[in-house]
């Protein structure tokens, strides 16, 4: 029993890990909501295995337990490596998603689908097989199948920061076969196979990365370096520093080897290059996923010596609010290449303190890093400190009251949390509860300025800051929010100027003056000599409807969606709506537009047809007579209550996912800390499943007990949620990660108690409907796990809570019938 235990954990642990390792490949590939693909898949992988051994169980009942367990542990271990290799070098593409109903996407995506699939289809071949013939100890197997899940998610930042995707996945393969081998071969000494194990661990550190993947070429972005060589000259433009991995993806960096790349990619980008000096050192550009692109310039005294590079204050729109600030104290929110941080120091800034989420870009920037010198030690000149940290958790550790200047020059978040259904679209940095914490630091004073991208004839994100911006000054106690905001485009990228005291008429004149002698156009307010015009630009109605109180219509006919956006529903970067999904061709935009309600709706659709093909047929027409066996009135608890853990559980476990990304600081965290605690704490809930039931006397009383928990936990979790989470985000890490888990741990045992009972329950007197909880159960966190983000797009992840709680309700009383109809028989 011991040794199944030890396989469920192995097996449980490679399969999470592999899971969200193939998200940070398709993540470089594509754009990051194609990874949305990889968990539902995953668990679609996972349930057809389940079904393959529940349908030949007998067939496979023919040999030995051991014979049957190493086959497939050596078969998954060789289709994680092969499913790697073509993952990555596999064209996978939006296009193929979108133009569906031709005959070359239908392979393309049947393929790629299938190699997502293929190792996972081993794991639940595995886990089932495990179950099957060990029903009484299925609340100790799930334990230690949750227990491997968790510490897997645990170690996945680690892995890959330590050793990148390809050789963590040989690490993991070689774990997994040597398991293989020693149920093979069990008179071999352990001793041996250790050994061998740690001599073949030892040679995959000197295996070299790939880099070269397949990338989409739907992904480029103004700034992806290959598209120069391409389509713009005819000889190779780059050359590749540095590649490093991080939880957050792949961090690149790029030389490039002629002016003429640098001087089109300065146009392409909207100035990508824009830096207080003239001429333009030399510089280098990071990128995050091949997007979040930033320019690391050569700031170091031979590096401005080169060029004869002067600094020119006064030169660029990002200097703006030096022009009111003298010396002030500055916090810069993604510090990226140090451009903001460098503009900073030239002002004379008395504190600089700035947070860069990526660890890779940090790493290289900071001391010891290969970039420090190489930037003039920008990271740490001066007064400047930058902490690799979220920039909310940065802001709530900062004192009231203590700062002049918040940058927020183009940081994006598409990287984030990547990490297929965890995310979509959101970024914890412009909402309304983001932007009052800013304020709160402030002095009187103070400023805080944003360079978003602008877009022609409808203003969106800018406009959508600008709605923020009144609706946050307006809950700090202001009572003319539209007089604290300036708003102007730069060339095609918005500059977004918010003041917590309002700008005088003569502050509002000499920024006037310098932002239209810098090539940008004011956009609000707008002046006609001297007067406001309310009517003339869609800033101006927006304030006047905001004034009135009348923004109701306004919002609802404007083309774009630019409500105001929350904690709860964080999803700044969606502009469109639902009824914009029929009103024409799909924008073809990596995080805007209506490719992202189309990719999420043709995804679900296609997971629908996939769980009918490969789950529901199957049983119904190989195990409809193990359904059939059950008492009639227990059929339809039956399917309720393991359809309802299915889609329930991960309703939960992507709604915390998202929350404490918030209180532990960064999406690193979140999945390190929160996933592993919950699957843990599962895991512990199942393993302490016979002790509750002998508490509580009942196995009925037991669930009931469990559900009731369960939803105090939740209520209790979203009205004091909010506050716990904020107030904890100024505490040092440990003392949060233990807040988290304080939160997460009886959640995750109430969790833990659902899905043991039911397979114990109806499991010991007909053994084949096993097949069909497991196939329901896949079917449904199929799509539990792509409806979560969708729903919380519209109605808040507070709104997922709740239908959760509603769900398990549901689970508790279908148990209860089922429970009544089985003892009945």
């Amino acid at each position: 029993m011991i040794t199944n235990y030890f396989i469920n954990f192995i097996i449980s642990f490679a399969c999470i890990a592999l899971e969200l390792f193939f998200t940070r490949i398709l993540s470089l590939k594509t754009w990051n909501h194609i990874v949305y693909v990889i968990i539902p898949f995953a668990i679609l992988g996972y349930g057809i295995g389940a079904n393959f051994y529940l349908i030949f169980s007998r067939v496979i009942g023919r040999f030995g337990k051991n014979k049957v367990l190493a086959l497939s542990l050596s078969l998954f271990a060789i289709t994680c490596l092969l499913s790697t290799v073509a993952l990555i070098y596999f064209p996978v593409g939006v296009t193929y998603i979108l133009n569906i109903f031709t005959v070359q996407s239908i392979v393309f995506l049947l393929i790629s689908y299938s190699i997502i699939m293929v190792p996972f289809l081993f794991v639940g071949f595995i886990v089932t097989y495990l179950f099957s013939t060990n029903i009484t100890e299925g609340h100790r197997l799930y334990f230690f199948d949750l227990l491997g899940a968790g510490i897997g998610a645990g170690l996945f930042s680690f892995l890959i920061m330590a050793l990148g995707v390809f050789r963590s996945i040989i690490l993991i393969a070689l774990i997994v076969l040597f398991l293989s081998l020693w149920l093979y071969f069990p008179r071999i000494k352990a001793s041996v196979l250790i050994l061998i194990f740690s001599l073949c661990a030892f040679s995959s550190f000197f295996i070299p990365e790939i880099k070269d993947y397949k990338i989409d070429p739907a992904k480029e972005w103004a700034w992806f370096p290959a598209r120069y060589d391409e389509n713009k000259f005819n000889k190779r433009s780059y050359e590749t520093l540095i590649s490093s991995w991080s939880a957050l993806g792949r961090t690149d960096i790029f030389r490039f080897l002629n002016k003429e790349v640098i001087e089109q990619l300065h146009v392409d980008t909207n100035n990508f290059f824009e830096i207080d000096l003239h001429p333009r050192p030399e510089a280098l550009a990071v990128s995050a996923d091949l997007l979040s692109s930033t320019p690391v310039f050569k700031l170091s005294p031979e590096g401005l010596t080169e060029h004869g590079s002067q600094v020119q204050l006064f030169s660029q729109v990002r200097e703006t609010p030096y022009l009111l600030l003298k010396e002030p104290k500055v916090v810069v929110i993604g510090a990226g290449g140090g451009v903001d941080l460098f503009i900073a120091q030239t002002h004379n800034a008395k504190e600089i303190i700035g947070a860069e989420i990526n660890p890779g870009t940090h790493q290289e920037l900071s001391p010891g890093g290969r970039l420090y010198d190489y930037s003039g030690r920008v990271y740490t000149k001066g007064n400047t400190r930058i902490l690799n940290v979220d920039g909310r958790h940065l802001v709530k550790t900062l004192k009231p009251k203590e700062f002049d200047l918040i940058v927020l020059g183009l940081v994006d978040s598409f990287t984030g949390l990547s990490i297929g259904a965890y995310t979509y679209a959101e970024s914890y940095l412009y909402t309304k509860e983001a932007f009052i914490d800013y304020l709160n630091i402030l002095q009187n004073d103070g400023m805080v300025i944003i360079l978003r991208w602008a877009f022609p004839q409808y203003p969106r994100e800018d406009l959508r800051l600008f709605a923020i911006a009144l609706e946050s000054l307006t809950a700090t106690g202001v009572a003319t929010p539209w007089d604290h905001v300036i708003v102007g485009n730069h060339r095609g990228q918005s500059v977004t100027l918010i003041k917590k005291s309002p700008f005088s008429i003569q502050e509002r004149r000499t920024i006037n003056v310098y932002l239209e002698r810098n090539d940008t156009t004011i956009l609000y307010p707008s002046f006609t000599s001297g007067t406001v015009e309310p009517e003339r630009t869609y800033f101006d109605l927006y304030a006047k409807k905001f004034k009135d109180k009348s923004l109701e219509f306004f919002e609802k006919e404007y083309p774009y969606d630019v409500s105001v956006v929350t904690d709860d529903k964080p999803f700044f970067y969606k502009d469109s709506r639902w009824k914009d999904l029929f009103s024409g061709q799909p924008t073809f935009t990596q995080h805007l537009g209506t490719v992202v309600f189309l990719t999420q709706a043709l995804v679900l659709i296609e997971a629908i047809v996939f769980i009918v093909l490969f789950i529901i047929l199957p049983l119904f027409f190989y195990k409809r007579s193990s359904l059939a066996g059950l008492p009639a009135r227990t059929t339809f608890p039956f399917i309720l209550y393991f359809s309802c853990l299915g889609f329930g559980f991960m309703l939960i476990e992507i709604s915390l996912m998202q929350r404490f990304t918030l209180l532990l600081g960064s999406p690193i965290n979140s999945i390190a800390i929160t996933l592993a605690v919950l699957l843990m704490a599962t895991g512990i809930g199942s393993f302490l499943l016979n002790d509750w039931q002998e508490l509580f006397k009942d196995k009925k009383r037991t669930v009931a007990v469990a559900g009731a928990a369960l939803l105090i936990f939740l209520m209790i979790l979203q009205w004091l949620g909010p506050a716990i989470i904020g107030g904890g985000m100024a505490f040092p890490l440990p003392v949060r990660i233990i807040l988290a888990s304080v939160i997460l741990l009886p959640i995750g045992i109430c969790l833990g108690v659902f899905f043991p009972s039911g397979l114990i329950l109806t499991g010991k007197k007909y053994q084949d409907t096993i097949a069909w909880a497991w196939g329901i159960n896949c079917g449904f966190s199929v799509l539990g796990s792509m409806l979560a983000i969708t729903l919380a797009q519209f109605f808040g992840f507070n709104f997922v809570l709740m239908l959760a709680s509603v769900i398990y309700i549901l689970a508790v009383i279908a148990f209860k019938y089922l429970a009544d109809s089985l003892s009945q028989k």
